[in-house]
């Protein structure tokens, strides 16, 4: 019968067969079992006693093809394997909280973006990063992912880098605590300081250019192709003799 299995296994299935001879308890073991062929397949094999008389006469087994389960936990190894990859390697950091907020996983790329290793941040509440003028709305936004199973909530908060920094994030949360694979809150979030400062520096030089555009004593006015008048400042109204403005807009 040893036969039956490779050179490798077959020490190892004599063992378990002389266990169950002399009465241990009788467990499914696996095996690479070998055709007649040469081909060869992994199985369960399940073995017990056949007594007569209560004496042992033999061996009973049953030998169970386990090729396509196989395949599927190999499948399924590979799946989960690309997809740690994905997230490991992503410009994103994930994050999973529970229930009342605490960090259950970090995916590595958090110290990549803002210099935490994922197992300083595991076990302390997501909220200890964020700018303290941010906690109030952000309380706000998982009140209402709590109340709603699998909702989903877009924001901007403050994130504190290793640092001591603020940094901008950009953040998607579902509420995802009634799936039992994941039981938390699922956070997606990326660092978008960078884009937040340039929004500031464009929103900075717009109100400048707006207050000279309104300071100066000489009259500006913006028309388009159509020779609409788009905009005026109030100096380019009073020499056109408007008291306000928004008389010539749209002329």
């Amino acid at each position: 019968a040893l036969e039956m299995f490779p050179p490798e296994e077959r020490e190892r299935v004599a063992v378990n067969i002389q266990k169950v001879l002399t009465g241990e308890p009788f467990e499914d073991h696996e095996y690479t079992i070998v055709r007649k062929d040469g081909t060869t397949f992994p199985a369960l094999l399940y073995t017990s006693p056949i007594m007569r008389d209560g004496q042992l006469a033999g061996l009973r087994g049953i030998v169970l093809n386990i090729s396509d389960r196989k395949q599927t936990e190999e499948a399924l190894q590979d799946s989960e394997e690309r997809f740690r990859s994905l997230i490991e390697n992503s410009s994103d950091a994930l994050a999973i909280l529970n229930a009342d907020g605490t960090i259950m996983y970090e995916s590595s790329s958090v110290e990549r973006i803002f210099g935490e290793a994922p197992d300083e941040l595991v076990g302390t509440p997501f909220a200890d990063f964020i700018h303290p003028d941010d906690i109030a709305g952000l309380t706000a936004i998982f009140n209402f992912l709590t109340n709603v199973p699998g909702a989903t909530s877009q924001f901007e908060t403050r994130f504190r880098h290793k640092d001591g920094t603020w940094r901008w994030i950009e953040a998607t949360a579902k509420n995802l605590l009634d799936d039992p694979k994941v039981g938390g809150f699922v956070v997606n979030y990326r660092d978008v300081t960078k884009r937040k400062e340039s929004e500031t520096a464009l929103q900075e030089s717009e109100e400048k250019l707006r207050v000279m555009f309104e300071s100066i004593a000489d009259g500006i006015s913006i028309i388009d192709l159509g020779g609409n008048i788009l905009e005026v400042n109030e100096a380019g109204a009073r020499i056109a003799g408007y008291d306000r403005k928004e008389e010539l807009i749209g002329r």
